[in-house]
């Protein structure tokens, strides 16, 4: 039966594992610890519950899809000055801050924490999408009036 509190970190030897294999494997499976094994004082491995190895493969997935929603978002920039977008990002905080943002749709940058809670990869990766489409029209739109340029649709 495992526990409600979190495993605690035990470190252990190789010599001292190996003696007690079947009993660190038990405790390890019951969620009642979690062993680092040393050799020489060195940590060579880690012996974890199935359940905290999934956990572990869960939160690498989130990570990996996460960076990899950031590149795109960063890909949608391209092109445009590093400065110049932290001018937009600059005028979107200070619209927030003056409580104008449900009158620019910059303001979606300060939104985006609120609108991504408890959303799922998939979602969050969607509403990313979204938010950035809408900035960078946005920002065509103000650098087509600054400009002179029209705004291409490509």
């Amino acid at each position: 039966m495992a526990t409600t509190q979190p495993p605690k970190t035990e470190t252990k030897t190789v010599s001292e594992t190996r003696q007690h294999f079947s009993e660190t494997l038990n405790r390890v499976y019951r969620g009642e610890t979690r062993v680092v094994v040393e050799k020489s004082g060195i940590a060579v491995g880690v012996i974890v519950s199935p359940r905290d190895l999934e956990a572990l493969q869960h939160i690498e997935e989130e990570r990996r899809l996460t960076l990899e929603a950031f590149a795109d978002a960063r890909k949608a920039f391209d092109g445009i000055p590093h400065e110049e977008i932290e001018r937009e990002i600059e005028m979107a905080i200070a619209d927030a801050r003056a409580g104008r943002r449900n009158e620019d749709p910059w303001a979606v940058i300060g939104d985006m924490r609120e609108a991504f809670a408890g959303a799922d990869q998939e979602e969050f990766q969607q509403q990313l999408a979204n938010a950035i489409r809408d900035v960078r029209a946005e920002y065509d739109k103000r650098h087509a009036v600054q400009t002179g340029v029209p705004v291409s649709d490509e």
